[in-house]
């Protein structure tokens, strides 16, 4: 479906697919260099607590790893096609909710009290690769550490729903450009004091402030390469954090305590980082725990939960 859109609505398909199949060999490789203590965790959990299902499936696992990157991939073409459809319209509502929900203060400006206790090296590392291995590798977590065919199967929707629900069909819906490309997109300088507070952290001259360069770059030139395109409503980041938390929570109910505060830092990275409105978290977030509700509700009807 995913390069069908693309072929209908983008004016040089041909060349997209040929970077589509280049960059199906590349997202492994990325993931082995920057996500490689993903697959370590998964199989040090997998000797843990599943010994015998890691034996049995470790070779599908990178069938399903390879899988995983394509729907990445596929996801980012349909992200990057989205503004054929539309153009970016409704960041000023999204900035009016804001301030209802934060009393009237701007979100990012709170998150920025905090600035000297937040270096920019960890930020990174938690806002970029650790959930880029957890996004990306997550059905490969289910294969190799859960033998619940009906959990399996619930959290695979929750999965998609976070990338294909919030990521594409909301955001198409929503058309936004966050904060951080706000004035680029807009004209004016309403967050030029965010851009000034994340130059003053160090932020823009490292990992993040390199991939807003690149995301600005490929949506001006309308390519459409890895990992581009730019929607800010809802937060991707903030759904697949959210369903991770819930896969951990209901294996492990003790750790509710730090399976909050999982999300509640991803949320506080993305507004602090410029990359979304916090309403955009929000909205993320009550969609995950209302659909994980959904599907549990449903599953104890009919009688399929295993615990």
């Amino acid at each position: 479906m995913g390069l069908a859109i693309v072929w209908f609505f983008t004016e040089v398909p041909l060349e997209i697919y040929r970077n589509f199949w280049y960059d199906v060999l590349l997202v492994p490789l990325s993931l082995l260099l920057d996500g490689s203590w993903g697959f370590l965790a998964i199989f040090v959990f997998g000797l843990i607590f599943a010994r015998d299902l890691l034996r049995e499936r470790l070779p599908l696992a990178f069938l399903v790893g390879i899988l995983a990157g394509m729907q990445f991939l596929v996801f980012t073409l349909i992200k990057t096609t989205m503004v054929n459809f539309s153009p970016f319209y409704a960041d000023p509502f999204l900035i009016e909710v804001d301030e209802l929900l934060s009393f009237g203060r701007t979100p990012w400006e709170l998150t920025h009290q905090f600035q000297a206790y937040i270096p920019e090296a960890l930020t990174t590392f938690i806002y970029l690769k650790i959930w880029l291995a957890i996004g990306v590798i997550f059905p490969v977590i289910l294969l190799v550490v859960d033998s619940n065919k009906e959990r399996v199967g619930r959290f695979l929707i929750l999965y998609f729903a976070s990338w294909v629900v919030l990521g594409n069909v909301i955001a198409l819906v929503f058309m936004s450009c966050g904060p951080i490309f706000f004035d680029r997109v807009y004209g004016g300088n309403d967050f030029a004091p965010l851009l000034e507070a994340l130059n003053t952290s160090g932020t823009m001259g490292g990992a993040v402030g390199f991939i807003q360069e690149y995301l600005w770059e490929n949506y001006v030139e309308g390519n459409q390469h890895l990992g581009t395109g730019i929607s800010a409503f809802p937060s991707v980041h903030i759904g697949v954090a959210t369903m991770f938390a819930l896969y951990i929570y209901e294996r492990f109910p003790k750790t509710l305590p730090i399976c909050i505060a999982f999300v509640l830092t991803y949320l506080f990275l993305s507004v602090f980082l410029g990359w979304h409105y916090v309403v955009d978290g929000y909205v993320s977030i009550l969609f995950i725990v209302l659909l994980w509700k959904f599907l549990l509700w449903q599953s104890r009807r009919t009688g399929e939960v295993v615990v």
